[in-house]
């Protein structure tokens, strides 16, 4: 954070002038006086006006996007979550036709309110925290997980937890809230709205990003090969990374830009901003794929925008999609969110994947295809034979091979 500081000087003008008399020496004093006066009344007043001028057409411009009020010092809860007050405002939401790197269904920029403050914790749930409720752990980035190896001189308590369906995420609130110390407190948590999220993630900014309008993975955790704006090329770590590693924005939020995609409350609808309420909204009624925000660990800068919009079925996992949490205080009557108190209490992140499969429907006798990205029902899993517990020695036979050039793709596979 710079600090800029203004020093403001008064340039004193002096005048001799020979004095004949006692009385032309009053008058010209008082002529002086009036006229200096009156110079620095209209001074003044044009100051004033030049200055309410810029102030009204700053505030017709960028009203929206200007909180009420300053955050206070964070809430920390019962399992050591640190929460900081978001206060209630209005804001742009989207983007405008003339805004870099802006997709079509971010579109129309609008101006929303955020009609009360919320609480959100300033970093996405961390593995441990999820561990804690949840006495489970999917992430890839473990020793036992697929990514293990990226991050095994990292504490992995400390990394955002990932792999997180969207209903799991709901059920850690829904336990969370539960929490005897939670209920005593008149604390209730959910996942933020989508308006809610971009507020938060905005912080009182009209520019691409929170930072600017240049992102560079020194000021986020993204794929450095591609920055946005002006910004150059720099690491990429190819993992998440602790929580907290880079700069927060001005409420206090970290990792909006990176880390890892977020899920929201609400479902998605490409064409929603057209007829979005412009209070409060929540989403469409009708859907069935909730809303993901902000850029992960992977991604190129120009999905790390504060208006980038994206969605997955709730059943969808991925090693670079989680989640950070609102509470809501309320001294009397706490009552979760309807989405969250209607949540199974049953979810596939407490059982493993093999389990989950067989209790499903009976093994097939041949593979599924694999014909699109993450799998036939695009959430990564995949049904097939048991696998042998142990393979050859000499390893298996390779049937095929094929070199494949850079990029996001996977390997589609069908009819054997």
């Amino acid at each position: 954070m710079k600090e800029f500081s203004e020093k403001s000087g008064v340039s004193l003008f002096k005048s001799s002038f020979d004095v004949v008399g006692l009385s032309v020496m009053r008058s010209v004093l008082s002529f002086t006086l009036v006229v200096l006066f009156g110079c620095g009344q209209h001074k003044d007043l044009t100051s004033s006006t030049t200055e309410k001028s810029v102030e009204q057409e700053s505030r017709q411009l960028d009203k929206a996007s200007q909180p009420v009020d300053p955050p206070t010092q964070p809430l920390v809860n019962s399992i050591g979550m640190k929460m900081v007050r978001i206060p209630s405002g209005e804001f742009l939401m989207g983007s405008a036709d003339s805004d870099p790197g802006a997709r079509e269904d971010e579109k129309p920029q609008h101006r929303v309110r955020i009609s009360q403050s919320f609480y959100m914790g300033i970093y996405e749930v961390t593995q441990g925290q999820y561990q804690q409720i949840m006495q489970a752990n999917p992430s890839s980035f473990t020793k036992a997980g697929l990514l293990g190896d990226r991050a095994e001189q990292l504490d992995a308590s400390q990394l955002p937890v990932e792999n997180v369906t969207w209903y799991g995420a709901l059920e850690f609130c829904r336990r969370l809230s539960h929490r005897a110390s939670e209920k005593e407190a008149g604390r209730v948590y959910r996942l933020p709205t989508e308006a809610e999220w971009e507020y938060a993630c905005r912080a009182g900014t009209t520019t691409v990003f929170n930072f600017g309008d240049s992102l560079s993975s020194e000021q986020a955790n993204f794929n450095g090969n591609f920055p946005f704006g002006n910004a150059g090329k720099a690491v990429f770590l190819n993992r998440t990374t602790t929580v907290g590693s880079y700069p927060p924005n001005a409420f206090g939020l970290y990792d909006m830009h990176g880390n890892l995609h977020e899920w929201c409350l609400d479902k998605f609808d490409r064409d929603y901003y057209s007829r979005s309420p412009a209070e409060d909204p929540t989403g469409p009624e009708e859907g069935t794929s909730p809303v993901i925000r902000g850029g992960d660990w992977y991604s190129d800068g120009r999905d790390c925008r504060s208006a980038f919009r994206y969605a997955d079925l709730p059943e969808g996992t991925f090693y670079a999609l989680g989640f950070r949490v609102v509470c809501e205080l309320k001294s009397t009557g706490a009552t979760l969110h309807p989405l969250v108190a209607s949540v199974k209490s049953e979810t596939s992140e407490l059982r493993p994947l093999a389990k989950v499969q067989q209790a499903a429907r009976p093994l097939p006798d041949s593979a599924e295809s694999w014909p699109q990205w993450r799998g036939p029902r695009r959430d990564g899993s995949w049904r097939g034979p048991k696998l042998p517990d142990a393979w050859p020695a000499d390893g298996l036979p390779r049937a095929w091979s094929r070199e494949l050039g850079g990029g996001y793709g996977g390997i589609a596979v069908s009819s054997g």
